[in-house]
Order: C-alpha cells, then sequence, then structure tokens
C-alpha cells in the first residue's frame, strides 16, 4: 500500500483542487524550495476520500501551473488504495529558472516559499536569497545547535535562542546572519525564527548521514 506522508516541508494535503490562485501559490513556492508533492484526495484530518475524477484535478492543476512565471515543472501521478479510491499526486521538483511568480489579474508578481506545512509570500527584500547556493556551506557545531532547536521550537526569538543554546546573545545573532543569506533559515514577523525548505533538508540529510 503506498505510504502517505504526513504534511510537511515536502508534502501537502488537499481534499479537493483549491481555486487556481491558492494552487498557483502552492506550485510556486514547492518551486521555489526544494520540491514537493501535492496530494489531491486527501482529508484535513489525514483520511485518503480520493477524487471523483482524476482528469478534471488534473486539468485544473494544469490551469493553476499556467499562473506561475516561469512554468514549473510538474508531473502527474495516480495513486491507487484499497476501496476503489484513487489519489492524484502532483510532483514539483526543485526549479532551476526562479524566482517562480504568482502572476495576478492586473499583472503583479508575487514569490511564495514553504514554511513548515503552510505557503507565505516572500518579502522582496529576501528575494535575493533564491539564488544563494547553500549545499556546501560548511556548518559548525554551533550553527548545527541553532537549526536543531529552530526545527524542534519552531518560532523562537534570539533571546529564548540563546538561553536554550547556552550560547550568548550576540553569537546567535551574528550566526542567523549567516545562516539567514544561506537560505537556511527565515524570521517571520511575528513569528521569529523558522527553517526553510532548504534548512529542513540540510537537517535530514544531517540525521542520515550527510554533509
Amino acid at each position: 500500500m503506498q505510504s502517505i506522508p504526513p504534511e510537511g516541508p515536502e508534502d501537502e494535503w488537499k481534499e479537493e483542487v483549491p481555486r487556481p490562485d491558492r494552487m498557483a501559490r502552492t506550485l510556486a513556492a514547492f518551486s521555489n524550495g526544494t520540491g514537493g508533492r501535492i496530494w489531491i484526495g486527501m482529508s484535513d484530518d489525514g483520511r485518503p476520500v480520493g477524487v471523483p475524477n482524476f482528469a478534471i484535478a488534473r486539468d485544473a492543476i494544469g490551469a493553476a501551473a499556467d499562473l506561475v512565471d516561469p512554468a514549473p515543472d510538474i508531473s502527474f501521478h495516480r495513486i491507487s488504495l484499497p476501496g476503489d479510491c484513487v489519489l492524484l499526486r502532483v510532483d514539483v521538483p526543485s526549479g532551476q529558472h526562479g524566482p517562480y511568480c504568482v502572476v495576478g489579474r492586473e499583472g503583479d508578481r508575487a514569490v511564495y516559499l514553504r514554511n513548515r506545512d503552510s505557503t507565505r509570500p516572500l518579502p522582496e527584500s529576501e528575494m535575493e536569497r533564491l539564488g544563494n547556493n547553500s549545499e556546501h556551506i560548511s556548518l559548525a557545531d554551533k550553527d548545527w545547535r541553532l537549526l536543531e532547536l529552530i526545527q524542534t521550537s519552531d518560532g523562537l526569538a534570539i533571546k529564548a535562542l540563546a538561553q536554550k543554546a547556552c550560547m550568548g546573545e550576540r553569537d546567535v545573532r551574528r550566526r542567523l546572519v549567516s545562516l539567514h543569506r544561506a537560505g537556511l533559515t527565515s524570521e517571520v514577523p511575528g513569528r521569529g525564527h523558522t527553517l526553510t525548505p532548504r534548512g529542513f533538508k540540510r537537517c535530514r540529510e544531517r540525521k542520515s548521514g550527510g554533509p
């Protein structure tokens, strides 16, 4: 039986296809990050309810993709579950030609990123981070300590991070600047510091014995 991952930085559940502009935001966010999967036919409480018509759902997502510039490279997959339940899985790889923008009716353009299991707009001041390559940035033990704290305690302010990490606030602030420039962390107004999709990816790689 197909395993359905929980919602998170790289997976999102939808009971039905959202309206085109909302679907376009999710497609753009995954393209701007490390990629992901959208599962159509999953209820909010994690029950597979299926899609009534696979072709109609696929065409609706295709229409949403038309609102993203440049066009995201997406693929569609039919997932059959017991009881004649069919899900539509949309695979969205990390894009190579971003930033990927959602184009509004008036021609306005907005960039989106994943933040844990939600999609949020990217402030213009952070646009430069999308071009940063953090894959081979060397991280010290203190940097990893901060990343792991942010991963497990989303939304911590500098003072709380310093206390939990047993580090000075000045040191924490300096390291967060570097992590932020590397595209591994982000500061969300009113929520504190969070990991970006790239940050989650680096933490996951480390746990599996990666760099």
